[in-house]
């Protein structure tokens, strides 16, 4: 596929990605902010991409990768002397990851059941 309809076809894919950000727990400026490092990313990126993977299925793994990227260094927090401040950011974190964790199992099936229907349609075009 050439570059240009590449890029064109990324940002055609806005819709899809700010309807799938809605599965993480962030709230609304974070999501458009993802959705927007997202879509830079994959411009960035586009020359990488591989045509055995649909264009969407490629942009949500690029988002559920952002995404851990930021939340990942949100988890780096370094040792403070204010002992009672880090026992209380850990509980939240801990909390956090199990919710995560539930939001990006549903995230993952979501992406499961996106192939089986393109290949289903596949199947269905070559048989036809």
């Amino acid at each position: 596929m050439e570059i240009s309809t590449l890029m064109t076809e990324i940002c055609l894919l806005k819709p899809t990605l700010e309807m799938f950000v809605l599965r993480y727990p962030i709230n609304e400026e974070q999501a458009d902010q993802l959705v927007q490092d997202t879509l830079i990313s994959a411009l960035l990126k586009a020359d990488t991409y591989n045509e055995t993977m649909t264009l969407k299925h490629w942009l949500l793994s690029l988002m559920k990768d952002k995404y851990n990227e930021v939340y990942d260094q949100k988890l780096n927090v370094k040792d403070s002397p204010e002992e009672d401040r880090v026992v209380n950011m850990k509980v939240v974190y801990v909390n956090t990851v199990t919710t995560v964790s539930d939001r990006l199992d549903v995230f993952e099936h979501d992406l499961i059941l996106h192939e089986q229907e393109q290949l289903a349609q596949e199947a269905q075009v070559k048989g036809a």
